[in-house]
């Protein structure tokens, strides 16, 4: 679940996003945050260069340390721009309608932005990205994020969009626009929250980053941008360091121990006899991998709580056997040096090996992995199920009806072998069915349709939480769009997928015209290339790839059918109802995806004649085809170190 560390963004510095949920950082905070990360995670972290100008909370201490951070390639500044010149023009024109927000960029120049410079470059402005992000979003009425938007703030957010020539897209743009509809606190803050959740993605997106969590005040954004909880959680990892003996370290303001943190930044940090992470993350890993299921399905909260409990009752049991803290380091007035920085992490990461050595002894979490010392490593080995910390990859199915989840059960099982004892989550049961080239293979069931309490949007939600899986296939039954090139039972391979309820009717006064409006999203270019190369031996029936429509309607009209065929031409192979909300559901937690279907009727009229027959037909061809990828391999994700040469 864990394996590879991802570089780290820095969300919390973002003043707009705190400002979305009533956070605001100080000197202090941000300070600990960037000393709790300094020492506890080897990957390194980044942030746009202009959340380092724009935060009033960095004060000059906090910039000397951000700048010493970025000397030692500890954390990236990033921008769009190439000179700190052209990043200031384009600061200007951006906020000239907001400049009293930003007055930095209006007085003094671009000389009082050199003390900090951009390190890495960005290949595309986020302008762009933000606009492309909130149109999907404005475009996706089964997407997670909308649960909660008022006519008002819609109305207000397109109207912004449609006016705008230069601007930044920030609030700001917007609040006119909301003052015009009526808009309240609420919608505000509704448009507020998914500017900044559209900011942080496209940073994420840059650099596969992920985000601290446990940040008093922004727990809407765990929810939203995590990934690896509770790997990156900063209660757990203060909870830890205090284990370790480092916690003055961060209650103490840098420039006091300067001595540690110059030396340490300099050589320290990567060295492999004092680096900390690969313990913490052992740890934490495999306590989380410990929690059960009814925790998991609970809010990181929940399972916060549960893991410092674990930790505390452990360290308890420890109390008179971890090493004493060295020397007296721990008072203000003490120097230390580098001769003293190195026996201080010696004795940091004894203590916090000696914390997973009582974790695997305990009796109330006797379960907890066996850690072992082999020679400067810390390993840990888990043989429990269901959650073991070395566990398999895991690829999920995803299917809506009763006959799609039965012809998949059973054509796995002659693949496969018999399945395994199901896991249960809080919503949703899933089916184990076995193992196929290093990968568990999984399989749940939504409701028809994307939306409604169990469809397939919160369906694949819920599942991506529980099991982490790596990629997801949707299997079943569809529409086929092309009744004089297709037959009964074809197979149907979405390239892209668009919700086609999306739609823009024209007003009074003209012709009714329906005009789509929604994005054609592309699948995983990889799961694309796997599903080709199973499709050159697939001789039960033709395979189509192309564009697939998706939406709640459960279609059978040759009229409507016709007017769909006139909106998206030649490109649509054919269509269904939980494409949309497994592609949004994906889109936000990053996951591949790919629908895989085949055709039993033509959604003209006739969808009861042999309904049960073609049906069967379809949803078992889905299911062989969808097997026959599994069992070809190649879905496992490579390790990080492969080389083709």
């Amino acid at each position: 679940m864990y394996e590879h560390q991802h570089p780290i963004y820095l969300h919390f510095l973002d003043r707009e996003l705190g400002s979305s949920v009533d956070f605001h950082a100080t000197p202090l905070l941000v300070e600990r945050v960037l000393k709790i990360l300094a020492l506890t995670c080897s990957a390194a972290c980044y942030c746009g260069i202009s959340l380092i100008w724009e935060n009033p909370a960095l004060n000059a201490d906090c910039r000397r340390f951000i700048a010493l951070l970025e000397e030692s390639d500890v954390l990236g500044a990033v921008s769009y721009n190439g000179t700190v010149e052209e990043f200031y023009e384009s600061r200007q024109r951006l906020y000239a309608h907001d400049a009293q927000r930003y007055p930095l960029y209006f007085s003094g120049g671009p000389d009082g932005l050199r003390t900090i410079r951009a390190t890495l470059h960005k290949p595309q402005d986020t302008t762009s990205a933000l606009l492309k992000d909130l149109g999907l979003w404005m475009s996706e009425p089964s997407s997670p994020s909308r649960d909660n938007i008022t006519a008002p703030a819609l109305q207000a957010t397109e109207d912004g969009l449609q006016a705008r020539t230069d601007e930044a897209v920030t609030y700001r743009l917007f609040h006119p626009f909301l003052a015009k509809v009526g808009g309240t606190p609420a919608d505000t803050g509704v448009i507020s929250r998914q500017i900044s959740l559209a900011y942080s993605r496209h940073y994420l997106d840059y650099a596969d980053g992920d985000i601290l969590t446990g940040i008093k005040g922004l727990s809407f954004f765990d929810d939203q941008l995590a990934t690896a909880f509770p790997l990156h959680d900063v209660p757990l990892l203060l909870l830890l360091l205090d284990t370790a003996g480092l916690s003055p370290l961060i209650e103490q303001p840098w420039p006091t121990r300067r001595a540690f943190w110059d030396p340490f930044l300099a050589e320290l940090r990567n060295a492999d006899g004092y680096n900390l992470s690969t313990t913490v993350r052992t740890i934490l890993q495999a306590a989380h991998n410990q929690l059960p299921p009814s925790v998991h399905a609970h809010s990181q909260y929940a399972a916060r709580t549960r893991i410092a409990a674990l930790i505390k009752q452990a360290r308890h049991n420890l109390e008179t056997k971890l090493p004493r803290p060295y020397g007296s380091w721990r008072d203000s007035n003490t120097h230390i040096g580098e001769h003293s920085t190195k026996p201080l992490l010696v004795h940091a990461r004894t203590s916090l090996e000696a914390l997973a050595q009582a974790l695997h002894r305990s009796d109330v979490y006797r379960e907890l992995p066996q850690v072992e010392r082999k020679g400067d490593a810390v390993t840990a080995a888990i043989t429990s199920d269901p959650h073991p910390a070395t566990r398999l990859p895991r690829i999920l199915l995803l299917t809506a009806t009763q006959v799609e989840t039965k012809c998949a059960l059973e054509t796995f099982a002659q693949t496969l072998g018999p399945r395994k004892k199901p896991l249960f989550g809080e919503h949703t049961t899933y089916f184990s069915l076995g193992q196929a080239h290093g990968c568990d293979v999984y399989l749940a069931q939504s409701e028809a349709g994307a939306a409604g309490p169990s469809g397939s949007i919160l369906t694949a939600h819920d599942a991506f939480r529980f099991l982490d899986p790596v990629l997801v296939i949707m299997l079943g039954i569809a529409f086929g769009a092309k009744p004089t090139e297709q037959q009964i039972g074809d197979i149907l391979i979405s390239r892209q997928v668009v919700a086609y309820e999306n739609q823009r009717i024209s007003g009074p006064g003209s012709p009714q015209q329906l005009i789509p409006r929604g994005d054609r999203v592309s699948a995983s270019p990889r799961l694309l290339d796997r599903c080709r190369t199973v499709g050159i031996d697939w001789t039960p029936s033709a395979v189509h790839f192309g564009l697939m429509l998706s939406g709640d309607k459960l279609i059978d009209n040759a009229d409507y059918l016709d007017q769909l065929a006139s909106q998206f031409g030649h490109d649509a192979v054919g269509g269904e109802m939980e494409g949309a909300g497994l592609y949004a559901a994906a889109y936000r937690q990053r996951k591949e995806w790919i629908i895989i279907k085949a055709i039993s009727d033509w959604a003209d009229g006739t969808k009861h004649e042999r309904k049960t027959e073609r049906q069967q037909l379809a949803a078992t061809r889905a299911s062989q085809f969808t097997a026959d990828l599994i069992t070809s391999g190649g879905l496992a994700p490579p390790p990080p170190s492969s080389r083709s040469d």
